[in-house]
Parts: structure tokens; sequence; C-alpha cells
């Protein structure tokens, strides 16, 4: 598989390459998640080839916009982690880079469940971690955690992530969050 590129910012910030990840993104995004790549290049006005040098399939798709979307969320939180590394604040730009990206997370959902929501939880977990106060070797206690979050989170994306949810999905969260040390204690006994 030579000659496939990969979506970084530096790549995106070349104009030809962006215009055609864009068009590839928009036609995809249009056309849904079960689109063929023949179709892809129909709608998005690209010659296959050229959507084969960038994707050599829907799912590649998927994955190298999923790698994308993770690295650009680390860049978002670690950012956001120098100025405070509160739970709330951490969770509240997360949520908020979900909805900004919800087109796509949506797509991510139907391919991949919610695997991309506990990928971007254990992103935060130092920070969480912390404020959690668990005890060591407290590994279970903190993937339950992950799970419950993560299930907020999906079900926060079954009606379309939308954006006057985020209050109440992070006070949620943080309920979570805070009474995780109680909550979830009696499961390691």
């Amino acid at each position: 598989m030579s000659g496939k590129v990969s979506i970084t910012e530096k790549r995106l910030s070349n104009k030809r390459f962006r215009k055609t990840e864009e068009a590839i993104l928009r036609a995809f995004l249009k056309e849904g998640p079960c689109t063929s790549m023949n179709t892809l290049a129909k709608k998005s006005g690209v010659s296959r080839s050229t959507i084969y040098h960038h994707h050599h399939t829907i799912r590649e798709i998927i994955s190298d916009y999923e790698k994308y979307l993770i690295n650009k969320f680390r860049y978002t939180i670690r950012k956001a982690s120098k100025n405070n590394s509160r739970a709330s604040i951490l969770y509240f730009k997360t949520l908020c880079f979900i909805a900004t990206h919800k087109k796509f997370f949506q797509i991510l959902i139907h391919y991949n469940g919610n695997k991309i929501f506990r990928t971007m939880i254990f992103e935060l977990s130092p920070h969480i971690k912390n404020s959690m106060h668990l005890p060591k070797n407290s590994n279970t206690l903190f993937t339950i955690y992950v799970g419950e979050v993560t299930e907020i989170i999906g079900t926060w994306g079954e009606v379309g992530f939308k954006e006057s949810e985020i209050d109440s999905i992070l006070e949620k969260i943080l309920f979570l969050t805070s009474s995780a040390r109680t909550r979830l204690a009696p499961l390691l006994n």
C-alpha cells in the first residue's frame, strides 16, 4: 500500500491536498457510511486514482480520520491542561471538541461503536485519575469508570451531539468522576 499519504495538519496546510481531502470528506459525509469508492469518486469530483492515493478503502477513510481526530484532540487537551487540569475544564473541552466534529463522530460510531470515546477518555486519564483520588492499582476501577463515561457520551451521540445538552452531559460525567471512589471501591473486594 505504498504511495498513500496520511492526514496531518501539515498535509492539510497544503492547499491542493486539503481541497482534495475536503471534497472526499464532503462526499463521504453526504453519501453516508455505506458508500463505495466508485460512488465516492463520482460524488466528490475526484478521480478514483487520486482517492486511492489518499485512502485505499472506505474503512481506511474512517481509520485515517479517527487517527487525525485523536491527534487533534491530544493537542487540544495538552493546550487546555497547561492552563488548568481540572476534570470539569478538560471534559468541557472534550464535549465541545466532539460537538464541533459531530458529523464525523456519528460516522465513527456507526463503524466502530464508542471505541473513539474510550480512547479519548484514556487520553485524559492522567488528569482524571488525579481528580478522582483513586487508590493505587485501581486500573480496574478506572476501566469501569471509562465505560460509564463512554456510555453517557455514546447516548448523547444517539441524539446527534446537540450542543444544548453539553452542560447536562458534563454534569453527569462530573458526578461519575466525583463519586467514582465511593461507588466503585466495593468492586475491589
